[in-house]
């Protein structure tokens, strides 16, 4: 999913298409799809205000017109390396596409040129899942690898990677940056590791019998005035969680299953906090489910 001036975009995997929605009111705006998109199999999606770019599995990017809908271009050159993207962020004119293959790729976002590639065992890409921007920087979590690469935009120099041992990344899946620190959903150990991102050190592990994580994956932050709060979707089994909780130690603020209440969460694959609410995009229902951030309560579903 991806937000910008109260739009709401769904990148739909098995339908190749992007549906677009109202964040406000959750009114249908329009579905985008056509042989014209070259959508094949969009597994990610970012705004960057006046485009769309889609991530598609089959081996390209797609950029679109957020204000009509309109193809902008198609990105599929074999020098790009768009194997089989994986996760993909805006950063200014920078386009960073991740490859499952191993590879970073950056684009020019207004034509849609190749800056560059990155690719190399120093590097340690392995199954590369999930990427984020904190500050200068460039976080690339490696499932495969247990580990987390962390670069330098601007130029790709290695900064540092940090491995399982101590920092309990096993299966990293998800990323996110708070302002402050970087956080790692790890699936396979039930838990998120916090890391400060000004030397790469481990702040700490947050699991324990109130965060309720299995298998956890997406990962996502929500910053207001005087309040951060951290979500993470656990997927797996008959009643899917979303927990929240603060930066600050303690307990879960909160965590919704489908015991709580009609959510119908069913394999939670992205999640997205814009204006008020937190979206849940369930891939196993092929529905949305809209919470309020602060509270976990349920406000609508769609579908």
């Amino acid at each position: 999913m991806a937000a910008d001036g109260g739009e709401l975009w769904i990148a739909n995997g098995a339908g190749n298409s992007v549906t677009e929605i109202n964040a406000s009111s959750a009114n249908f705006v329009r579905m985008i799809s056509g042989a014209g998109y070259h959508f094949s199999n969009p597994s990610a999606i970012a705004a960057d205000g006046a485009h769309l770019f889609v991530a598609n599995r089959g081996g390209s990017v797609t950029e679109i017109n957020a204000s009509n809908g309109s193809l902008v271009r198609w990105i599929a050159d074999k020098n790009d390396h768009l194997a089989s993207p994986s996760a993909i962020v805006v950063d200014g004119t920078h386009l960073f596409v991740v490859d499952s293959a191993g590879w970073l790729t950056e684009l020019n976002t207004t034509d849609g040129s190749l800056v560059g590639t990155i690719h190399g065992t120093k590097y340690h890409f392995d199954d590369p899942t999930a990427i984020a921007v904190a500050g200068a920087n460039l976080w690339v979590t490696n499932k495969a690898g247990n580990s987390v690469t962390e670069l330098v935009a601007s130029s790709g120099l290695l900064v540092r990677r940090i491995f399982a041992s101590r920092f309990d990344l096993n299966s990293p899946a998800g990323i996110a940056f708070d302002g402050t620190h970087i956080w790692v959903s790890d699936s396979a150990s039930n838990s998120v590791t916090e890391i400060n991102p000004a030397g790469g050190s481990l702040d700490r592990i947050v699991s324990g019998s109130s965060y309720l994580f299995t298998d956890p994956s997406p990962v996502t932050v929500s910053v207001s005035p005087g309040r951060t709060l951290i979500y993470v979707a656990s997927p797996p089994g008959s009643s899917p969680m979303v927990t929240a909780f603060s930066p600050s130690s303690g307990p879960a603020d909160w965590a919704m299953c489908n015991t709580n209440g009609p959510y119908e969460f069913n394999n939670p694959q992205a999640l997205l906090v814009t204006g008020g609410s937190l979206w849940v995009a369930n891939t196993g229902g092929n529905s949305l489910t809209e919470m309020y951030a602060t509270t976990g309560a349920l406000i609508r579903r769609i579908s």
